[in-house]
């Protein structure tokens, strides 16, 4: 992380309801964290922040040094599963690859969780992002999404991370929702499960994505 940002700045403002992050692909190794002192978990919220905008940075270079990943000029807005907004192409691709490693922050925090709370809270973030990757396939595959616009290599990739939202969900003659599945595995065994297959995911990627 310290290799990807080298300055968070911190701030208070009445105009930005709760606490966020953000970054600008012109000011590279450079975060905003915002209202810290609303969150109800300052820590995780603040661990989050610095590793998602660390994330950005670290895609931020790697489109310096080969090449952004889509068209940056495209001027259309697209539904974000995660937040429900509607964002621009380079925010969703952006998305997707960030909360991607997100997901593996979490599933590395619930190993070290110290009260019921806060495993609670694990599996709560866990199930909310893997949600998201239920309907990531959806969103690049319908027909209004410039597949052309984007890199073919960084769509592949894409469609193999949303693997992973259908990777820990019950058989289908199951009921509940994601997180309900996650509350009845025993004793925290979801994070380990979880952990076996992002791992499985990450030896099965043949390579890096391509322009």
């Amino acid at each position: 992380m310290n290799a990807e940002l080298t300055s968070a700045m911190i701030r208070r403002s009445s105009a930005i309801d709760g606490a966020s992050s953000s970054s600008n692909r012109e000011l590279v190794g450079v975060c905003l964290l915002t209202n810290l002192h609303r969150a109800s978990d300052a820590v995780s919220v603040c661990v989050e922040a610095l590793v998602h905008e660390s994330i950005r940075q670290h895609l931020y270079r790697r489109e310096c040094a080969n090449g952004a990943f889509c068209d940056l000029g495209d001027e259309g807005r697209y539904r974000s599963p995660w937040s429900g907004n509607r964002i621009p192409l380079h925010s969703i691709i952006d998305a997707s690859l960030v909360w991607y490693g997100i997901l593996g922050l979490w599933c590395q925090l619930a190993q070290t969780v110290a009260s019921d709370a806060e495993a609670a809270a694990a599996r709560q973030r866990v199930a909310e992002i893997l949600f998201g990757f239920a309907f990531v396939r959806e969103t690049i595959e319908a027909p209004r999404f410039p597949r052309a616009s984007v890199a073919p290599g960084i769509i592949e990739l894409i469609g193999h991370m949303a693997r992973v939202g259908g990777a820990v969900t019950p058989s289908s003659d199951a009921r509940g929702t994601i997180g309900a599945f996650m509350r009845a595995s025993e004793q925290g065994a979801w994070s380990e499960d979880l952990r076996s297959v992002l791992r499985q995911m990450r030896e099965s990627w043949r390579d890096p994505p391509a322009r």
